[in-house]
């Protein structure tokens, strides 16, 4: 099953305890793929790297994977700078 987490938001340490339970949920239900959407997304500080890295070490506990979607050119780049793309799946907007 796949899960999808769509932010509205900027992603930064205000969103920690959401990003956190909707991992949490998708993981505990059994979901072996989770899209997290950034389409809405325009901008991200160093705390949602820091989540996303956790995301992906809880997954790796369940063996489900994340796939990272609708990332702008800015947020792309730094994700790749940061090598976040050697551990999940990485798509860029299409607009």
């Amino acid at each position: 099953m796949t899960y999808k987490i769509s932010l509205n938001e900027p992603f930064d340490f205000d969103t920690h305890d959401m990003f956190k339970n909707e991992i949490d949920t998708a993981l505990e239900d059994g979901n072996k793929e989770i899209i997290i959407d950034l389409a809405s997304v325009e901008q991200m500080d160093s705390s949602a790297i820091g989540m996303l890295i956790i995301a992906y070490k809880s997954s790796m506990e369940y063996g489900a994977k994340i796939k990272v979607i609708g990332a702008n050119n800015l947020i792309y780049e730094m994700l790749y700078l940061t090598q976040l793309d050697k551990l999940f799946t990485i798509e860029k907007s299409t607009n």
